[in-house]
């Protein structure tokens, strides 16, 4: 475990993101290549489709749900974010895509669905118990803001074993449920902290850029639209992954024992 002020662990955070920025620039442009056409391949077919005076929101409520679409985009999330891990603590480079373990990835992929079926089954046991038992509307701001409460409290206790699958942990639910035990809020907490301003940024983006779409065809408000959540979720997947290696570095006990590559470096201390 490295010892760190939390100062010290954000700066290291946002500092490690920007030198990955510069130095793969054109691997991370490849993602979000990959990234922009998982967005935009199904409201772009719908408004093609769409009647030439359909606007983007009814293009887009047009679009038909896509689940091979979505699990694209996790599966590309998951593979940028092992490299990052690979590259922050191992001082790997943009070779090999692929780790040598061939189910860093697949793990990796398994701990996002995981979280999220955990968050589902909770979310529906805590919106039948406000309607059953305590009379409240289904999707209530208590039962919808308690339900968000306990997916982000599970998100944060296993967090810590992105990193160490990435460096070819087993899936040890337990120990990383452990090495995270009285550190919830310096963990989420530093989540929140180095990813804020970029929330802020793309709200504000978002906000000065909707007038300049405005009379273009739906199609290529469509593709803009899908090139800046492209952008925006290559940028996040980067800084989570970053921050998650340096409170990996931080906090993982247990979790360390269990990795066949141990970090290098600053972090291996």
């Amino acid at each position: 475990m490295r010892q760190m002020s939390f100062g010290e662990c954000a700066g290291k955070a946002w500092l490690g993101t920007w030198q990955i920025v510069t130095t793969m620039p054109f691997f991370l442009l490849s993602f979000m290549a990959a990234l922009a056409c998982t967005f935009a391949f199904p409201d772009i077919l719908a408004a093609a489709a769409a009647p030439p005076d359909a606007g983007v929101q009814e293009a887009m409520r047009a679009a038909p749900g896509s689940s091979v679409m979505n699990f694209a985009r996790v599966f590309i999330g998951a593979l940028l974010s092992v490299k990052i891990h690979r590259t922050v603590l191992l001082g790997e480079g943009e070779k090999p895509l692929f780790p040598a373990e061939r189910r860093v990835v697949p793990r990796y992929v398994g701990l996002y669905l995981l979280i999220g079926v955990a968050t589902l089954v909770f979310a529906i046991a805590i919106m039948l118990t406000g309607k059953f038992v305590f009379n409240l509307p289904v999707a209530s701001p208590a039962t919808l803001l308690l339900s968000f409460a306990v997916g982000l409290f599970i998100a944060v206790r296993l967090s810590l074993l992105f990193p160490a699958l990435s460096l070819g942990s087993r899936f040890a639910l337990k120990a990383a449920w452990r090495d995270s035990r009285k550190h919830f809020w310096q963990i989420g907490g530093m989540m929140f902290f180095v990813s804020a301003p970029l929330m802020v940024i793309g709200i504000a983006a978002a906000l000065a850029l909707k007038p300049l779409l405005e009379g273009l065809h739906p199609v290529q408000q469509l593709m803009l639209i899908a090139a800046g959540q492209a952008f925006l979720s290559t940028l996040f997947s980067v800084l989570s992954a970053v921050t998650l290696s340096w409170l990996y570095a931080r906090f993982a006990g247990e979790l360390r024992t269990l990795v066949n590559d141990q970090p290098v470096g600053e972090l291996a201390s």
